[in-house]
């Protein structure tokens, strides 16, 4: 992914939100923001909300797995 000035961040479960939020935030700031959700069309929404205002905005599905094994 190439990014204006190198700064990436990235934010899990920011298709709403305080994770949209911060990551409009970060985006004003110039940020590249990578936004994470484990729904993908919420997730590509909140993308094209923050393209829309001008922010380098990407997103990603998030998989998040839970496993109960005792070490």
């Amino acid at each position: 992914m190439a990014t204006k000035n190198g700064k990436v961040v990235l934010i899990t479960g920011a298709n709403k939100g305080l994770g949209k939020e911060i990551g409009r935030q970060l985006g004003a700031l110039g940020y590249t923001v990578v936004l994470s959700a484990r729904d993908e069309q919420a997730g590509k929404a909140a993308a094209a909300e923050l393209l829309a205002q001008g922010y380098d905005a990407h997103t990603v599905r998030l998989a998040a797995c839970r496993t109960n094994k005792a070490a």
